[in-house]
């Protein structure tokens, strides 16, 4: 988009009767400011997420999971370090 049409499609969207409130440069703006802020509440509720999950398994799944390490450590080191059937 050219300078000079971006220019006036912005002032249209600005000036027209059913056009946004907002201009096109204001929304940009707070794109760039709120991406952080939008990354970081993704990360905190995606950290909540986990734990409650974590939290409803059963005792014996994660100590099947701790006790099944050892063999599965060993498959890869079996296979070179390749992929296995776990």
């Amino acid at each position: 988009m050219s300078a000079p049409y971006s220019k006036r499609f912005e002032a249209f969207l600005c000036c027209h009767e059913k056009g946004p409130k907002i201009s096109l440069g204001a929304a940009a703006k707070y794109l760039k400011k709120s991406k952080s802020f939008v990354k970081k509440w993704n990360q905190i509720h995606l950290a909540c997420k986990i734990r409650e999950i974590w939290r409803s398994l059963p005792v014996q799944y994660a100590e099947t999971l701790v006790e099944s390490i050892s063999r599965r450590c060993q498959a890869i080191l079996s296979n070179n370090g390749d992929w296995t059937s776990y």
